[in-house]
């Protein structure tokens, strides 16, 4: 429970691994139940009462269908309101093999969503960064290289402050069975 006195002044939604599959599926159903019950919530402020971000981070596609990622993205589309911004990183899922793989997967997502694959945007002054990964859920030399650079920019810019940083794979050793894919 938050204390009566906390005002807010910053407001995001994550999600992980929602697994939109090609046929219709419960997980299209919760996600737009999540959306529309953090709104609620948001809206229950009186302080403030704005989602400034939305982020999902990796797996919202089952296999990566074009189908997948065109429902997720007629999800967002249905739920999410203008103000709220959104980013989405891929992971091992959207780069499934039957589906032509990371590169594959990669060129649908840019059609589908136009977003970058990789993303540093700063909202209400905190700076939120992103990363796709690679190879499933590894990062290459290129991706670590990009999240130091932006990383450095955003300490720079805001060191006292709190920098998001968003990734699907857990860090190793901090949950069962990140020894193997951490």
């Amino acid at each position: 429970m938050l204390q009566k006195d906390f005002k807010p002044i910053l407001r995001f939604m994550v999600t992980s691994d929602v697994h939109i599959k090609d046929e219709p599926c419960i997980e299209e159903e919760r996600l737009e139940k999540a959306i529309k019950r953090v709104y609620q919530l948001c809206e229950e402020s009186e302080s403030y009462n704005k989602l400034d971000a939305f982020y999902s981070v990796g797996d919202f596609a089952n296999s990566g269908t074009e189908t997948q990622m065109k429902k997720f993205k007629k999800t967002l589309d249905t739920c999410k309101k203008p103000e709220t911004q959104y980013c989405l990183t891929l992971a091992s899922h959207e780069f499934n093999r039957d589906n032509g793989g990371e590169e594959a997967a990669l060129k649908r997502f840019t059609e589908i969503f136009n977003l970058p694959h990789d993303d540093h945007r700063v909202i209400n002054g905190f700076h939120f960064i992103s990363l796709t990964t690679t190879n499933g859920c590894d990062f290459n030399d290129a991706k670590r290289d990009y999240a130091r650079r932006e990383l450095k920019k955003a300490r720079e810019d805001a060191p006292n402050k709190p920098i998001f940083f968003f990734q699907h794979p857990h860090i190793t050793d901090t949950v069962s069975g990140s020894i193997y894919w951490g």
